[in-house]
């Protein structure tokens, strides 16, 4: 049996977390957990020692050689890493950002087994921490895109049909991207999830607001998210744990629904007299004002014109009742 002491990282202390932002060393602290098994290779057995019960081996190991080996593992793994940290700059300098995150994340995925270590690495541009630096390329990608809107406000109303196109573009540094995420939500009449819409070659969006529902507080609210570059290849779990506090750029605009309105000319006869209580108008009236319709006192200025005509006459008797 052989054994080897692995020293636990206590995140509490400076050794493991100084070369780490608050908030990446937070991250790792509540979502990762990680584990090292080691493997001691180049040993050489120095004793053995038997009883009827037990069996017990003595190794020795060239302490310089096994961490000489550790380092240059570590170093290989740093390498790779590295190689994707300049691949995504180059992808994040041609505005592809979908490409850029996901070689971005690659490369601090592939150190995770070193994430409890301090990982300064002397590349072309100088010495880095490269796990740090990985983590906040991919938070520095999302804090440069920004999605603006063309319409301030929603209004639907019988002009159109109760259902409004909104306009946006994404960019990044000024320039258009096209194929990033935009969810968008507002209250309908039946509750429906968020949808997602992508930017085009122009960077831009199209989506339309529809059966929407009539509350005195309800908006579309339009952010940019992360559905579109889920990486299939790395864990779903560690990528949202990776990505939970990253800042999305996102615009709520108002949204009014403008109910139609009526205006009620109402002509109502008694056998053939005209009676102005207008009793079935102001019936009328009362029942569309309680489905949230509106009633003007103007044709002009209303939307639809209901004609009631009406009139009693004399139906004779039946059964020693009197009809009309």
């Amino acid at each position: 049996k052989t054994a080897y002491e692995i020293r636990n990282c206590d995140w509490s202390s400076d050794v493991c977390s100084s070369d780490l932002n608050n908030s990446f060393s937070e991250e790792y602290i509540s979502n990762i957990k990680t584990s090292t098994d080691a493997k001691i290779d180049d040993y050489e057995t120095v004793g053995v020692y038997e009883t009827p019960e037990e069996y017990f081996v003595y190794y020795r190991v060239n302490k310089s050689l096994y961490w000489a080996k550790i380092a240059q593992k570590k170093r290989q793994v740093l390498d790779v890493a590295y190689d994707y940290y300049l691949k995504g700059k180059t992808a994040e300098q041609e505005f592809n950002i979908g490409g850029a995150y996901d070689l971005y994340m690659h490369g601090l995925v592939s150190m995770k087994d070193y994430w409890n270590e301090p990982n300064e690495y002397l590349g072309s541009e100088g010495k880095l921490f490269l796990d740090n630096e990985l983590y906040q390329r991919i938070h520095g990608l999302f804090d440069n895109l920004k999605l603006s809107v063309q319409e301030s406000t929603v209004v639907l109303s019988t002009e159109n049909m109760f259902s409004q196109d909104v306009h946006g573009t994404v960019t990044f540094k000024g320039n258009p991207i096209k194929g990033v995420s935009i969810s968008y939500a507002y209250e309908k009449e039946n509750y429906a999830a968020p949808k997602v819409v992508t930017s085009n070659e122009r960077g831009e969006i199209l989506f339309t607001v529809a059966d929407a529902k009539s509350t005195p507080n309800n908006a579309v609210s339009v952010q940019i998210s992360t559905d579109g570059i889920v990486i299939g290849d790395i864990d779903k779990t560690l990528q949202q744990g990776l990505t939970k506090n990253l800042r999305f750029d996102k615009r709520s605009i108002p949204l009014q629904i403008r109910t139609p309105s009526f205006y009620i000319q109402s002509s109502e006869k008694h056998f053939g007299t005209l009676e102005p209580a207008n009793t079935l108008g102001a019936s009328l009236s009362k029942s569309l004002v309680e489905k949230g319709m509106r009633v003007s006192n103007s044709i002009s200025e209303s939307d639809y014109v209901i004609t009631i005509e009406s009139d009693t006459k004399d139906g004779g008797f039946s059964n020693g009742f009197a009809l009309a």
